[in-house]
């Protein structure tokens, strides 16, 4: 997962955080549920190895970016605030919950964990454009007063 992080970042310098984010996005949102059940139907420790591979390089294609993106969106001055802040409430409550609901939605169906980040994919896919609106309108200040500093 180390390198597909470093790998999704380059890939976000490249040809830009929304749209290495959006690909990201996508592919949690797809990939989940039918991995599962491939593991399902073949339940092998090869296929487990092949499952959990694809499922992280997909989870690392978007932790290799959301931190920096989400860094951006802070103002220089309450930026390690801001962003340990709402992270850490986002853990309390995500993070921390997760085990607990997966451990309860598992007895109705094997699918349950592939369908809550599947889930999660589709909130972020729909706050997804205001998050980066908010990511370019930070850019866009930070460049302003670099700038205005400059001159």
């Amino acid at each position: 997962m180390i390198f597909a992080c470093v790998f999704a970042g380059r890939l976000a310098d490249k040809y830009g955080t929304r749209r290495a984010l959006w690909c990201a996005t996508v592919i949690l949102f797809v990939i989940p549920v039918p991995a599962l059940s491939v593991l399902h139907a073949v339940p092998t420790f090869p296929m487990l190895l092949v499952v959990h591979f694809v499922l992280c390089i997909a989870v690392s294609g978007y932790a290799g970016i959301i931190p920096s993106a989400l860094a951006r969106i802070f103002p220089a001055h309450v930026r390690s605030t801001g962003t340990s802040f709402s992270y850490n409430i986002a853990a309390i409550f995500f993070a921390g919950m997760t085990p607990t609901i997966m451990t309860w939605a598992m007895q109705y169906s094997f699918l349950s964990t592939g369908l809550y980040v599947t889930l999660a994919a589709g909130i972020a896919m729909v706050t997804m454009p205001v998050f980066m609106k908010r990511v370019e309108m930070q850019e866009a200040a930070s460049r302003d007063e670099r700038q205005h500093l400059e001159s």
